[in-house]
């Protein structure tokens, strides 16, 4: 089996797994809620089709989060409960991608900012601009982007996984 049919059976498994859990549960993570060019377009599709699922009762709830443009990996910034919240979030994004042989890192990047004005450094994560988590009865499901052999499993792709495998579990086909 080639990485692009491993990774199109990952998917469409971890889909259909979602049909075996009481309750399903979609956190989007954004850096902000007017993104950039060329972002705007794709992120306000994602938040349409989020709002279509939560709804039409497909999923159970749909919550949206901002983190920001950099989260900070060091000084004051990361005591604060928001600074925290975001942090432990990446760690359980990145623990699940562990555990589950998906990487998710080319999504995350860390850096290091240097201020030529005060000639400070500091490490930076920069995030995804949109980062889907599913949880399935509240344990972590699904994060995407991500890519696996390989392959990349973008938000747009999984969410039409989704919708044409959960919305015919919640409204039948009728004969």
């Amino acid at each position: 089996m080639n990485e692009r049919n491993q990774t199109t059976t990952w998917l469409e498994s971890s889909v259909a797994d979602l049909t075996e859990h009481d309750s399903i549960r979609l956190e989007l993570y954004v850096r902000s809620l007017t993104p950039t060019v060329g972002i705007h377009g794709p992120q306000e599709r994602v938040l349409e089709r989020l709002r279509a699922l939560d709804s039409e009762d497909v999923v159970d709830a749909c919550t949206v989060n901002v983190w920001g443009s950099h989260i900070a990996l060091e000084g004051e910034a990361t005591q604060t409960s928001v600074g925290r919240t975001a942090l432990d979030t990446v760690a359980h994004v990145r623990e699940w991608a562990s555990s589950n042989e998906i990487d998710v890192e080319p999504f995350f990047d860390e850096r290091t900012v240097d201020c030529e004005m005060t000639g400070e450094s500091y490490s930076v994560l920069v995030p995804p601009s949109m980062c889907l988590l599913v949880f399935g009865d509240d344990k972590l499901s699904c994060v995407v982007p991500c890519s696996r052999a390989g392959r990349t499993v973008s938000l747009s792709e999984f969410l039409t996984a989704v919708e044409n495998e959960l919305t015919a579990r919640v409204r039948p086909i009728e004969s």
